[in-house]
């Protein structure tokens, strides 16, 4: 079962109240294939590029007043350097020659590219070599769909169940554990860091001719509270037994990727339509219409 709101509606209309929030992203951002994920692993962060080969010139002006250091520390979470060892602060001279510098006016601060003094120029410019921060994404397809952290949209999720389901034993009784798929299987490409790559869905949907299918590939793409479900193993990774509808769900429901077609009854704008399955037990009264819909008896 779809949310749907919390009255009937036609095809093809979008309301607001057809949806459990009116606006959340996937995931913050796009520069590694891990946030494809409905959870997701470890992303590699920053590392200490090191010392340049070469020296530049940096401009230094004459009357501030910069922090130096005969050492630094490099964070590799933020990708930040910070000066150590002996610290002093003053204007730019030839005494500077020798010691790091972030050009930063704050003993505290943590800059992204440091400098090593290696010669004066003049009363403004300084000789230096350059160490900056390189970015690193993941490096293998195992840890990149590690289920570590939840996804913006997982989180949102398991907010609406947790606030409308979970906190009311009369509707939780009635909800099975099932198995909600992010098929992460590769179509091309590798599936980590910022390799271009296309997953199982578009092999399958984008063309004329879509095949869509309601079987899930991978043991940790099948997204469950409970690690088995009716035999099919499951990562047991969910908190709560709510998921989302399927690119492949959608296509089944007459969607189509290369047509307009707002009539139909998952259309809707861009927002969140948690799904939830419902026990095989329940006995329902109503025929399913707008005026007599389905009523789950307790």
């Amino acid at each position: 079962m779809i949310y749907d709101g919390t009255s009937a509606h036609r095809n093809g209309e979008d309301s607001i109240d057809r949806h459990a929030s009116v606006y959340s992203t996937y995931n913050d951002y796009e520069i590694d294939n891990a946030y494809v994920g409905y959870m997701y692993g470890n992303i590699d962060t920053y590392v200490d590029g090191g010392r340049s080969a070469n020296v530049s010139n940096i401009f230094m002006s004459s009357s501030l007043n910069y922090y130096y250091g005969t050492s630094y520390t490099f964070d590799s979470t933020v990708g930040g350097y910070k000066l150590t060892g002996t610290l002093e602060r003053g204007i730019w001279n030839t005494e500077r020659v020798g010691k790091y510098t972030c050009t930063n006016l704050r003993s505290d601060g943590v800059c992204t590219t440091l400098y090593y003094i290696a010669s004066y120029v003049d009363s403004t410019h300084a000789s230096v070599y350059t160490y900056d921060r390189v970015s690193r994404n993941t490096s293998d397809y195992e840890s990149t769909h590690e289920n570590l952290h939840d996804s913006n949209i997982k989180k949102a999720t398991d907010n609406w169940y947790q606030s409308n389901i979970a906190s009311n034993a009369n509707y939780s009784d009635l909800v099975a554990d099932a198995i909600y798929c992010n098929d992460r299987s590769i179509n091309t490409g590798l599936g980590y860091g910022s390799n271009n790559t296309t997953y199982g869905a578009y092999g399958r949907l984008i063309n004329d001719n879509a095949s869509p299918s309601l079987k899930c590939q991978n043991v940790n793409d099948r997204f469950a509270v409970q690690d088995n479900i009716n035999n099919v193993s499951t990562n047991g990774d969910l908190n709560y037994p709510v998921g989302l509808i399927t690119a492949d769900e959608m296509i089944y429901a007459v969607a189509r990727w290369s047509a307009n077609n707002s009539n139909y009854y998952l259309y809707g704008n861009y927002r969140i339509r948690p799904v939830i399955s419902l026990k095989a037990s329940l006995e329902v009264e109503g025929d399913g219409s707008a005026s007599n819909p389905f009523v789950f008896l307790g």
